[in-house]
């Protein structure tokens, strides 16, 4: 079983899942922050209880509000992804967590949901920390997936922003 815990900056909480889901949707999902909803194109089963998760069909907060993505190893020695959001990001995500406080969001990365934590405070610091259940290994190929997009959105000029 997999679990995973989202830490981000000085007084985030976020209730961490433990849901542990895969892709059902026959498109691929864009990595970004997303809201859980009732129903979607997008759509994750969790493998232990068979319970399906939907999400928005566009991310609340996509990939180009990244400044840059890494890996690191907390002090316990746990790998874990982290995604530092620009100025315009870190707004963004403050808005988000602010209005999802007490809801269920998602955070997806190469069509796969890495968490769908209940959002208990506003994440003010601009940084995410997501971590726990998976390997350096898993951390490194998660960011060089999210990267490659983050590349792929700066490189063909897609004006993702003005889309939200």
């Amino acid at each position: 079983m997999r679990c995973f815990k989202c830490i981000a900056g000085i007084g985030l909480l976020l209730l961490g899942s433990t849901i542990c889901l895969q892709a059902q949707s026959k498109e691929k999902a864009p990595s970004g922050i997303y809201t859980v909803v009732r129903k979607s194109t997008y759509v994750f089963k969790d493998r232990i209880s068979g319970k399906r998760i939907y999400v928005a069909t566009t991310p609340d907060i996509n990939v180009s509000y990244i400044e840059k993505v890494s890996s690191e190893t907390d002090v316990n020695g746990l790998p874990a992804l982290v995604m530092k959001m620009d100025a315009e990001g870190k707004e963004k995500l403050t808005a988000f967590t602010t209005r999802m406080k007490g809801k269920q969001a998602a955070i997806i990365v190469n069509n796969r949901l890495l968490m769908a934590p209940t959002i208990t405070s506003p994440i003010s610091g601009g940084r995410l920390s997501i971590r726990g259940g998976f390997t350096l290994t898993e951390v490194n190929d998660l960011k060089n997936a999210l990267q490659k997009e983050m590349d792929s959105v700066k490189q063909l000029q897609i004006p993702t922003r003005s889309l939200q």
